[in-house]
């Protein structure tokens, strides 16, 4: 009888686990009044849950001891009270619970994501790494394939009812930040199958790759200048001093270009907008002043969890609006964290970020496994620190996070 819970839990964990990451990234229900965004965030919560259960049943049963990173876990938990106790002392607990209309991005959410990233570290098994960044790539390509359909409707076929978004393709995920923040993390698990593979198989993988660009072309995000940050990566371990030397200036100056052609556009903008006498009520600058005068108010525990609107609506910048624009989501995740849980949970936050970075340097100065593996771990994440901050994020890339986070604390 043991043998047979033994074969079940070995077979049934990697395909739930894979079976979810294939399948997030296409969740969609056109029917709803929210057709994106809250089916993916009802999916990971029930794939976590099953997860769950199935997990901790067979630590209960097994017993198996794992060696983990406890600071890593610490902070995850301590991040998630700090988030509990900012919501009890917050504008809204109902909000804090539930999370914004739009997105259901509230503690419920937040706890699932944090306890599917503590199962993670204690039932990791490397045997897993190829079969998951598998199942990760192939929802990725399957996406950016869907997207360059609706790519080839919009500018071949002219199909008017996908130009909803200025001529960005969305696909799968209805808003194209959100699909560009979901290739650019996944993007390196394509690298590393590439790097295992070789002959018929590589050429694929290279092809998906191919694909997962080209959408990300289409979302005409200016974060996608953020794969030239994971070629960078991924080039600098792999090639000679020389070649590595030119293309990191190669990269650092076209970073440096399309960076500045980015804010001199914007500032440009908002220039001729102030000649004429105007001020944008959704302009970046407004928001973030206007949260951060808010922080001001309650700046050790925040506003509570998914109560960034209630922080905008506190503070005035630079005049009051009579009819002002909602404004649900901070985008930056850092200024997300701050506004909603104080210094404290960005401390927590930002350590729990530190101390996942230096398990993976240590893990790949170490070279006791796959390497590879671990530096493809390093780049998803980094390359999720910064686009986070650019833009407000999907559950999809979210997940992506807290999986890295997971698999960090457990020891290789």
């Amino acid at each position: 009888m043991r043998y047979i819970f033994v074969k079940l839990e070995s077979l049934l964990l990697p395909a739930l686990l894979n079976f979810g990451f294939v399948l997030l990234p296409l969740v969609f229900w056109p029917q709803a009044y929210i057709p994106y965004e809250i089916p993916k965030v009802w999916f990971v919560e029930r794939w976590i849950q099953l997860l769950l259960v199935i997990g901790f049943t067979s630590l209960l049963i097994f017993k198996r001891k794992q060696q983990t990173d406890q600071k890593i876990i610490i902070f995850t938990i301590a991040f998630s009270l700090i988030a509990l106790l900012s919501s009890l002392v917050g504008s809204d607990l109902r909000k804090s619970i539930g999370g914004n209309y739009y997105r259901l991005d509230g503690l419920t959410t937040l706890f699932h994501l944090t306890s599917f990233s503590i199962l993670l570290s204690l039932i990791w098994r490397q045997s897993w790494k190829r079969s998951i960044a598998l199942a990760i790539v192939a929802g990725s390509t399957l996406t950016g394939m869907l997207s360059l359909i609706d790519g080839f409707k919009l500018y071949i076929l002219h199909d008017t009812s996908l130009s909803g978004w200025q001529g960005a393709i969305g696909s799968t995920f209805g808003q194209p930040k959100f699909l560009t923040g979901y290739l650019l993390v996944t993007l390196p698990f394509a690298w590393y199958l590439a790097k295992k593979t070789s002959g018929y198989l590589r050429v694929l993988i290279y092809l998906a790759m191919a694909i997962q660009i080209g959408a990300l072309f289409l979302t005409k995000s200016w974060a996608g200048v953020l794969i030239f940050l994971f070629l960078l990566f991924a080039f600098f371990w792999e090639k000679s001093f020389k070649y590595r030397k030119a293309l990191v200036i190669g990269a650092l100056l076209l970073f440096f270009f399309a960076s500045t052609l980015f804010v001199f556009t914007k500032q440009q903008k908002r220039n001729i907008l102030q000649f004429q006498g105007k001020i944008v009520a959704e302009g970046r600058e407004r928001i973030i002043r206007k949260l951060l005068l808010s922080v001001e108010k309650r700046p050790l525990l925040g506003w509570g969890w998914a109560n960034v609107d209630y922080a905008f609506k506190a503070s005035d910048w630079p005049i009051k609006f009579e009819r002002d624009i909602y404004l649900d989501k901070a985008h930056s995740h850092f200024l997300e964290v701050l506004t909603t849980t104080g210094i404290i949970g960005l401390v927590s936050y930002v350590l729990l970020i530190t101390f996942v970075i230096k398990r993976l340097l240590i893990d790949i100065k170490n070279r006791k496994s796959d390497v590879i593996w671990f530096k493809t771990l390093l780049v998803s994440f980094i390359v999720f620190i910064v686009h986070s901050q650019t833009n407000v994020i999907s559950i999809g890339e979210e997940v992506m996070f807290w999986i890295i986070a997971g698999v960090a604390a457990t020891h290789s």
